[in-house]
């Protein structure tokens, strides 16, 4: 009998890890790589860093969030149809992306990138509840590594496997070959489970069914301090994470450099980094893991600056990404669990929206004046401002509560 839970945990794990590919696959096409194809395009920096507004429906998404916990719009199960839905869309949307004709419309680039961005963020709406469902609280931190490091490597395959076939390939046909694999990813659904928790009756719709996930939220004590933790802790990372791409391109690295050496070894440091930490929440306090982690995380941003100082120097970018990515790994992997734990199951979709949303705030609204910033500013010194802004997240720490609530 415990060698049957032992084989169910593992397969939900490695399930857990497939499912973090298919949603961190879309968030670069509209991030880093989409950043690349710009400045390809001979775009400004200023327009480059105002098309991270494209990311606004991850900001945003708790505004949709009750639709998935309240409707079921194929027979497939609640989760597993949202999950189907947002895949599809998502994959149309990339299609779309490859039929741009050139010149790039700068404006209907902006709207197709912000379409997948919604369909994106509603599918890892999805995701976040299903995994949310299919563990408990003394699981959900191993869990949510084998996401996080998922999730790693599909950015690695939307931003270094993309960046990496940029010097051989055109544009329109990466976004093709992308929309593809998107589409075949679907096929995930034939071995997701659906969950089974029981889920109340049917809410009415304008009232029951959006006031009851926040009222249920914000009962907890120190609700609007967690809100704020959620939107501060990984801002000074994600404002300095927003121009990297430009900025390895603006000092003379190739996007095969940047895909081979930098990409490759960051992703190896975010994996060492989520597993790392999924392992060591089951030994030590959620608060204590987030202020380690924390700190690291704020110290990785100081290693760009040290390579806007010397420049090209495919050893100091290789350092500086191991140490980015693995302090990111882990604390993205601690966000992550700790907003699982404040969460109730039965409105998990709607709850774990709400601060994704608020997580994504410092990436999508914050960033969208860093190329401004990094222009005005030069790069060593946007880098130490991006390093100073991470020290209010960290004072959060001591003040939100650390015991998971009871549900």
């Amino acid at each position: 009998m415990i060698l049957n839970a032992n084989q169910r945990i593992g397969k939900l794990l490695g399930l857990m890890f497939a499912l973090g590919i298919i949603s961190g696959f879309p968030l670069l096409l509209t991030g880093s790589t989409l950043q690349a194809w710009m400045t390809d395009s001979g775009i400004s920096l200023s327009t480059i860093g105002i098309f991270s507004l494209v990311g606004l429906p991850y900001s945003l998404k708790f505004l949709w969030s009750f639709l998935l916990d309240r409707f079921t719009p194929l027979p497939f199960g609640r989760r597993r149809s949202w999950i189907f839905l947002t895949q599809i869309f998502a994959a149309l949307a990339i299609f779309m992306l490859g039929h741009l004709p050139n010149p790039i419309p700068i404006a209907g680039l902006f709207c197709i990138c912000f379409a997948l961005a919604f369909f994106s963020a509603t599918l890892d709406i999805a995701l976040d509840a299903l995994r949310r469902e299919l563990f408990d609280d003394s699981q959900l931190g191993l869990a949510t590594s084998f996401f996080v490091n998922g999730y790693r490597v599909g950015t690695l395959l939307s931003g270094a496997g993309i960046l990496f076939l940029a010097d051989h390939f055109s544009w329109p046909h990466l976004m093709m070959g992308a929309g593809a694999w998107m589409l075949l990813s679907s096929l995930i659904l034939l071995v997701t489970p659906e969950p089974a928790t029981e889920h109340p009756s049917k809410p009415g719709f304008f009232l029951d069914a959006i006031l009851d996930p926040l009222k249920n939220f914000f009962s907890q004590p120190g609700a609007i301090l967690i809100c704020c933790f959620v939107v501060f802790y990984k801002l000074g990372d994600s404002l300095a994470s927003s121009m990297t791409t430009p900025f390895f391109l603006k000092i003379g690295f190739s996007k095969t450099e940047i895909a081979s050496l930098a990409k490759t070894l960051g992703l190896g440091a975010s994996i060492v980094g989520a597993f790392f930490a999924g392992a060591l929440l089951t030994r030590i306090s959620i608060r204590k893991a987030l202020l380690a982690f924390g700190i690291l995380q704020m110290l990785s941003t100081l290693f760009y600056a040290l390579l806007a100082h010397t420049g090209h120097h495919p050893i100091i970018l290789a350092i500086a990404m191991v140490v980015e990515y693995g302090s990111a790994g882990m604390g993205g992997c601690a966000l992550a669990t700790y907003m699982g734990q404040r969460c109730n199951r039965q409105f998990a979709a709607s709850q774990y929206a709400l601060l994704s949303s608020l997580m994504g705030v410092p990436r999508v609204i914050f960033s969208s004046p860093m190329g401004f910033v990094a222009e005005h500013t030069g790069w060593i010194l946007f880098f130490v401002l991006c390093t100073i802004i991470a020290l209010p997240g960290l004072g959060l720490i001591g003040l939100i509560p650390g015991k998971a609530p009871e549900h």
